[in-house]
């Protein structure tokens, strides 16, 4: 530790907003934490914080279940803070060279309670800054990323200066009046179900469960893993009336199925184990290996009834692949990968993916192509996005219906649906409503029935595309000769 004078001078400035405070010398304590010391030190300053802790990070990549990223027990330290009574803010950058990145981060965070903001997505937020119960402040270079903590050449330091610190704070003052709160991110709920990677890349499992449109055996295999889990019990008791109202069963055969689907469970598939009679008791098979996160909201928001089967599985390994790819956001893998890993057709594997795109629930990037046959494109990116009510997600599109109106706005999903089948993706009809007012209806037209004729797997059916054939219709350069 040792003791310096610093003469500093503070320049805040975020768009609009500039504060300025008068240069004056203060005497402050100094540390260096470059490189490996920075991840130790910052979790024990933030298990010693007492009232509050304020967090700027620009880049905040974690995940729930990724055992070997130090981010994640970094962001788990916040919420014990806040746990123990800390106030806790966070303020994480959402600009469009970060965008969706900090995510997972966001709702790791909000699920658990603490306050937790995005910056305005047209400002970006740069900052790696940390002030403890107004004297302890951590600055320097180092994002909370697993390869900032763990293989980054990393400039970072402690000072201790309640005087210092108040003037950092004013830097959160600035952060405070630019924050936004997001539409399309809502927090998960603390539920979080482990399910077995082996379930999806055994053929014997999910994909023989898919292969043979066993759909009753997928969901229910799924819901028992859930209650196991919630209860920390190792056998399940099963109501079948119960049941069977979760899975949507209805009629007069209901606790036939399900016993018929326990029994495929067990002999079929050697998932689990039961004793039979009235209320038969379950136990799950363990199954070795990996296993990945299953949000609780994929059953309270009702995907395990609105998916077709080859959407859940499709689901499920998007799911894991993208706990894989962190710490970026977007997961890639050619579809022949895909298939020799989780034993499905092409074609199946597709339609499912597809299918999540159309519901708006995963965003695909098609890759570029430099020959007609698009036989040298690499693989599609691919994220799975964040999960939100049909409570938010009516009244994210009443609210894009009181701006724009219910016409245009029903006008330009039609446009979004035969063009790209994205009638439901907010960003895409959006979109739409700003080709409305900037270019010729006829050359609109004009491009979504071109589009649109194209295959569902074409990497050209895109909305960014489909702009490019409008210009070049406005401009008479289409078709190009």
């Amino acid at each position: 530790m040792r003791k310096l004078m610093y003469l500093l001078s503070l320049t805040a400035f975020m768009a609009a907003i500039f504060v300025c405070l008068p240069a004056r010398a203060m005497t402050v304590d100094v540390s260096d934490i470059s490189n490996r010391a920075y991840g130790a030190r910052v979790l024990t300053e933030i298990n010693q914080a007492q009232k509050e802790i304020y967090v700027a990070m620009y880049s905040m990549y974690v995940h729930d279940g990724q055992l070997d990223n130090p981010a994640d027990s970094l962001v788990q330290a916040l919420i014990d803070a806040r746990n123990r009574g800390v106030a806790v803010k966070v303020y994480l950058d959402d600009s469009s060279s970060n965008a969706n990145a900090n995510n997972d981060a966001y709702q790791m965070l909000v699920g658990a309670k603490v306050d937790t903001f995005f910056i305005k997505p047209e400002l970006k937020m740069h900052a790696k800054l940390i002030v403890i119960d107004g004297e302890t402040t951590i600055d320097g270079s180092a994002n909370w990323t697993r390869s900032a903590l763990l293989k980054n050449f990393e400039s970072n330091i402690v000072i201790r200066s309640r005087e210092f610190a108040q003037v950092k704070l004013a830097f959160f003052k600035a952060l405070a009046e630019n924050t936004v709160t997001p539409v399309d991110v809502t927090p998960v709920a603390a539920e979080r179900i482990e399910i077995p990677a082996a379930f999806l890349t055994e053929a014997k499992f999910a994909p023989r469960m898919v292969t043979d449109m066993d759909g009753l055996a997928f969901d229910l295999y799924l819901i028992l893993l859930r209650d196991i889990f919630l209860r920390n019990s190792s056998a399940l008791a099963v109501d079948y009336p119960a049941l069977a109202q979760r899975l949507g069963l209805k009629g007069e055969y209901t606790q036939t199925f399900l016993h018929r689907a326990l029994e495929r469970l067990k002999d079929k598939y050697h998932l689990i184990d039961f004793t039979a009679g009235r209320r038969p008791v379950v136990t799950v098979v363990p199954i070795a290996g990996n296993f990945f996160y299953l949000p609780g909201l994929y059953w309270d928001y009702g995907l395990a009834s609105q998916l077709l089967l080859k959407e859940k599985f499709a689901y499920l390994i998007s799911s894991c692949e993208q706990s894989l790819a962190l710490p970026r956001p977007y997961w890639s893998r050619s579809k022949e990968e895909l298939k020799k890993e989780y034993h499905i057709t092409v074609n199946v594997l597709g339609e499912g993916l597809r299918g999540l795109e159309q519901k708006d629930l995963l965003d695909i990037r098609s890759s570029k192509a430099t020959s007609d046959d698009f036989g040298d494109r690499t693989a599609n990116e691919y994220y799975l996005k964040p999960l939100i009510s049909t409570e938010e997600r009516a009244r994210v599109w009443a609210a894009l219906e009181d701006s724009e109106g219910k016409d245009k706005v029903s006008f330009a999903c039609g446009l979004a649906h035969d063009a790209l089948g994205e009638e439901n993706h907010l960003d895409t009809v959006k979109e739409f409503i700003r080709f409305i007012k900037q270019y010729k209806m006829v050359s609109i037209q004009k491009a979504v029935k071109i589009v649109g004729a194209y295959r569902a797997n074409n990497p050209l059916k895109n909305v960014r595309f489909l702009e490019g054939v409008i210009k070049n219709i406005e401009a008479g350069t289409y078709p190009p000769k």
